[in-house]
């Protein structure tokens, strides 16, 4: 009588495991694209001054952190990377959570922005 009992609890909990629910959630992760153009006259997604835009660094637009540490503790929203990708001259804008997992490779055309609870709490390059 035991061993029955034995293996119709086996049995249920081998049979209940194949029951996994899982929930569809929105992707975690960084939020890697570059961002649109903006307004104004020009070749390009970098119109000249002028335009609403400083002038890019002549060298192939090499990422300049310093100027855009300006945003720190600003609302993380589009205008805000923008902004920020206007003060440092970088052609690619990469977005993260404080946490998430990303690419160590370092390219100097791109600004990593690190948000906390809808507020930009690091700007760097890379």
């Amino acid at each position: 009588m035991r061993t029955r009992a034995l293996i119709a609890i086996i049995g249920a909990s081998i049979a209940l495991a194949g029951c996994n629910v899982t929930v569809d959630q929105p992707p975690r992760g960084p939020v890697y694209r570059p961002l649109p153009p903006g307004p104004g006259p020009g070749p390009g997604p970098w119109p000249g001054p002028g335009a609403g835009r400083p002038d890019r660094p002549p060298q192939g637009m090499v990422c300049r952190d310093g100027p855009a540490r300006r945003i720190l503790g600003d609302r993380a929203n589009q205008a805000t990377y923008r902004a920020a990708q206007d003060l440092s001259g970088a052609r690619v804008v990469r977005v993260v959570r404080h946490g998430d997992a990303v690419t160590q490779d370092f390219r100097r055309d791109r600004l990593t922005i690190t948000t906390y609870r809808g507020q930009v709490v690091e700007v760097r390059c890379g």
